[in-house]
């Protein structure tokens, strides 16, 4: 719907409710609304069946049709030639007046750790979710744009300041763990503040709750690397130390 909208302007416009349980119910379509028992109805434009599901859970793939009718409540039989506006075949079709400016990325959210700190409760998951977003967002606009996009399996709180998760569906920072960002191909952690990284076109991003001692803050490092150069650093002063005494033992015996 909004990559139709971007790219036919006027010509295709439409209105929204959202709903914590069910996501986004459409309510009007080019200025036509609902009304006490009129709604906008989805169907496959290929079988002309109900879709399954609302606009936030269904799937699309390539040259698949889909067909909204304004349709009565009280009405009969769907008729599928009965619309309020011509009806285009995917051998007609209405090609974009506009360029396609938006990027896509997909989204997914872990589950992993997160029932430590639930108290039974279930912390909603999320598998590549499609998510539409400008070309030049970061991944603190594309977690915004799930807010909006992803109504029943997404739902983030950020810092404004340090452009941070604090809170991602219903389970806050806490017991020394925190929401970070993962590529889920390369599996590199992003830094935990969101607008220093910018998204890349089709790029997969995964939310983790993970322990904060596995991983530093911004900028990333590799924390296997840090943690064995400290401990290198250990060893050498340990070393010295040695010297210093056995120096010292010597000594304190050729005196006496």
């Amino acid at each position: 719907m909004k990559a139709a909208h971007q790219q036919h302007g006027d010509n295709f416009t439409y209105e929204y409710d959202t709903y914590s349980q069910f996501g986004h119910h459409v309510t009007a379509i080019n200025g036509v609304k609902g009304h006490d028992t009129t709604h906008w109805a989805l169907h496959h434009g290929d079988t002309l069946e109900a879709a399954e599901y609302g606009v936030d859970l269904l799937h699309i793939e390539a040259d698949d049709l889909y067909l909204w009718r304004y349709t009565d409540y009280e009405d009969g039989e769907f008729d599928p030639f009965n619309s309020t506006g011509e009806c285009h075949s995917a051998v007609d079709d209405i090609l974009p007046a506009l360029p396609f400016t938006d990027v896509v990325v997909y989204l997914s959210v872990s589950t992993e750790n997160t029932a430590l700190f639930t108290n039974g409760t279930f912390v909603s998951k999320m598998c590549k979710r499609l998510v539409l977003t400008e070309a030049t967002s970061t991944l603190y606009d594309v977690t915004l744009a799930a807010n909006d996009q992803s109504i029943t399996l997404f739902l983030a709180e950020l810092d404004s300041e340090d452009h941070a998760i604090t809170q991602l569906n219903g389970l806050m920072n806490q017991g020394g763990y925190t929401w970070r960002i993962f590529d889920a191909v390369s599996q590199q952690i992003f830094p935990t503040d969101l607008s220093i990284t910018t998204i890349q076109d089709g790029g997969h991003y995964e939310y983790h709750f993970t322990e904060d001692n596995l991983y530093p803050t911004q900028p990333y490092k590799d924390f296997t690397t840090e943690s064995r150069s400290g401990r290198l650093s250990i060893v050498y002063f340990h070393y010295i130390i040695a010297l210093v005494s056995v120096f010292m033992n010597d000594e304190f015996n050729a005196y006496y």
